[in-house]
């Protein structure tokens, strides 16, 4: 495991691996141990990762695709992405955060401006410069 973040409502944990998958561990489950789901959209490991406030959206990324995919937790099927920030960076990723209320998500690379995806949604983030 090289990254373990629990979301600010205390609902999840999300551990990453070297194997390109994350995990996501429902903490008010009966036995939170045995019931991961698998998310497996990046195409290298996961490094970074955020949440909005109320623990709802997610912003993930691995430095080694360039390309931050955005989670609602809240879904019936919390392990398909539900968008990216479009015109994502051509290199490693440094770093990823989400506004408070999930609005917006933003992302940074040593190669290349800064990013924000925003929208009313996190699920329908475009990029700007």
């Amino acid at each position: 495991i090289v990254l373990a973040e629990a979301t600010p409502d205390g609902r999840w944990l999300v551990t990453a691996a070297e194997d390109r998958t994350m995990r996501l561990w429902d903490l008010r489950a009966e036995d939170p141990g045995t019931d991961a789901r698998i998310l497996r959209e990046h195409k290298g490991t996961v490094d970074r990762v955020d949440f909005s406030t109320n623990g709802r959206w997610m912003i993930s990324s691995s430095s080694e695709d360039g390309q931050p995919r955005i989670w609602d937790l809240h879904a019936a099927d919390p392990t398909s992405p539900t968008g990216s920030i479009s015109g994502g960076h051509e290199g490693a990723i440094n770093d990823v955060a989400l506004a408070a209320n999930g609005s917006a998500a933003y992302t940074v690379a040593r190669t290349a401006p800064s990013r924000c995806g925003r929208s009313t949604t996190a699920a329908s983030a475009s990029a700007w410069p």
